[in-house]
């Protein structure tokens, strides 16, 4: 098929006082560590196709019908955009609708909705497809899969399984520019919630490791809904994420090394939906009694001079807690939300999008069955998707997610009914 391929990216940095996102923790930024970055990568076929990666917590339902809106008037689909937040917790707040809808009384995990931030950013994604449009040109490409040990673990529990997948794609032009797309499943919060400072985190170590060899790099996340470094890092600091870009940009040399470059042959996309019922919520006392009990455990932990990581499992299960309590106002007659997923191929690479952040014991079965590569935090933001286990174990998640008990298995069992109906797999 003829295809050519074009890139660009552009600074979203905010200013400084501007509150950030995050940990239940919104606070003022004061310092600049690494900059953050919107980047599109356009290959334009019998179609246009846009990959959009952005430094932000998420890119929610209407955040990405602003981007459809911008980029219609080029002649994009909105069936056609792949948009994904790299989920960083040092990135600003107010990009989240927190005004309406479901998510209405989240501000102090979102922020403040701010309506002219995110037209801002709607700005640059139209800039970037510009750009993108004007340095198109003819492609080849090679891809690769790995693992990457270190760096991620089960976030609950290390000895549990996760999921430590690499998926590479490498871009090289007729101009020799080489852009890099990969996809790894890992919450990007080396950085922990008394950081001040804006900052790509993780994903920025892995571009600082590769220096200029590339034109573009891009995060993609994948299902990392009990993923993270809390067991793996020794430190939530800047040397830190230095340490873990450098293994993760090792991985990836090694997974592309000696692999021969090749056309691409086919790339389609399909979006679908999956309705997924809505957990009840208990009455507004009870969330608050809840709420009390956790921070209760919190405090006699923290006299008990537990360690770092148990304290921190205390806290996440307060930040859920906190969460819920504001879930509990917003869902009354809510019963089903409806999650808007993409099915996509690039020769024979298989990928499915999600809106959330989904456990990776729910993807697991089907990465291993039929290789379908996960990505999270793309075109929607629904919070978590949990599996059985979470619910019975009371860990954060089960108390930040909107979905009832069995939910995530039924988004699964969809996925695959899509899979094996779909005639682009």
């Amino acid at each position: 098929m003829t295809a050519t391929i074009g890139y660009a990216f552009g600074n979203i940095d905010c200013e400084l006082g501007t509150q950030l996102a995050g940990f239940n923790a919104v606070r003022p930024c004061t310092s600049i560590h690494k900059s953050l970055y919107a980047r599109l990568l356009l290959i334009r076929s019998t179609s246009d196709y846009c990959f959009i990666q952005m430094d932000t917590i998420c890119i929610d339902d209407d955040f990405l019908d602003l981007i459809a809106s911008r980029l219609a008037k080029f002649g994009v689909e909105k069936k056609n955009i792949i948009a994904s937040a790299t989920h960083t917790h040092s990135g600003p707040s107010g990009l989240k609708n927190t005004e309406s809808g479901i998510f209405k009384g989240l501000e102090g995990l979102f922020g403040k909705y701010n309506s002219v931030l995110a037209n801002r950013y709607a700005d640059v994604i139209e800039s970037l497809f510009l750009k993108a449009e004007s340095t198109l040109a003819d492609f080849c490409m090679r891809y690769g899969s790995s693992s990457i040990e270190g760096v991620a673990s089960e976030r609950h529990d290390a000895s549990l399984p996760s999921d430590n997948r690499l998926v590479v794609m490498e871009f090289l032009t007729a101009e020799n520019k080489k852009i890099l797309y990969y996809n790894y499943p890992c919450h990007p919060t080396i950085l922990n919630g008394s950081s001040t400072v804006i900052s790509s985190d993780l994903p920025s170590g892995v571009i600082d490791a590769f220096g200029d060899e590339y034109e573009m790099i891009m995060f993609i996340n994948g299902s990392c809904g009990d993923i993270s470094t809390r067991f793996t890092r020794k430190e939530s600091t800047t040397h830190q994420i230095t340490v873990f870009g450098q293994i993760i940009k090792d991985k990836i040399e090694t997974t592309l090394h000696a692999l021969p470059y090749t056309q691409l042959n086919t790339i389609e996309f399909k979006p679908f939906d999956v309705s997924l019922k809505v957990k009840r919520f208990a009455s507004q006392a009870e969330a608050e009694s809840v709420l009390k009990a956790a921070q209760a455990e919190l405090d006699e932990g923290t006299c008990k001079l537990l360690s770092k990581n148990e304290l921190r499992l205390l806290l996440s299960v307060v930040e859920g807690a906190t969460t819920n309590v504001a879930f509990c106002r917003n869902f009354g007659s809510i019963a089903k939300v409806t999650l808007h997923l993409t099915a996509f191929t690039i020769n024979e690479l298989k990928f499915v999008t999600v809106p959330a952040e989904l456990f990776s014991s729910l993807s697991n079965p089907l990465r291993e069955k039929y290789e379908l590569i996960f990505i999270g935090y793309t075109n929607g933001y629904f919070m978590y998707i949990t599996d059985r286990s979470a619910f019975e174990k009371g860990y954060y998640e089960s108390f930040s997610t909107i979905f009832a008990l069995g939910e995530g298995e039924v988004l699964m069992n969809e996925i695959e009914k899509q899979f094996i109906q779909s005639k682009i797999f």
